[in-house]
């Protein structure tokens, strides 16, 4: 994919999620972004961006729009 083509689909996908989620549930600031690369056991790549769900509504608004985007999801909870 060339850059180009990979920034296009960044912003598809920034849209999408925006259509569903307030933007304080977006988190998409390289800063944020590698917090939420870190484990305490493994390297990681980097997320596209990091959402956080205020219903199951939402949850399951979330898990259809990665589906149909072909993004894959990583859950992470409030522990290390």
């Amino acid at each position: 994919m060339t850059e180009k083509n990979s920034k296009i689909k960044h912003e598809k996908v920034l849209s999408a999620f925006a259509d569903i989620l307030k933007p304080c549930q977006i988190k998409k600031d390289k800063k944020d972004l590698s917090i939420f690369s870190k484990d305490l056991f493994h390297k990681s790549i980097a997320p596209l961006l990091v959402v956080s769900p205020n219903s199951i509504d939402q949850l399951h608004q979330i898990i259809d729009l990665a589906r149909n985007l072909d993004l894959k999801i990583s859950i992470r909870g409030g522990g290390l």
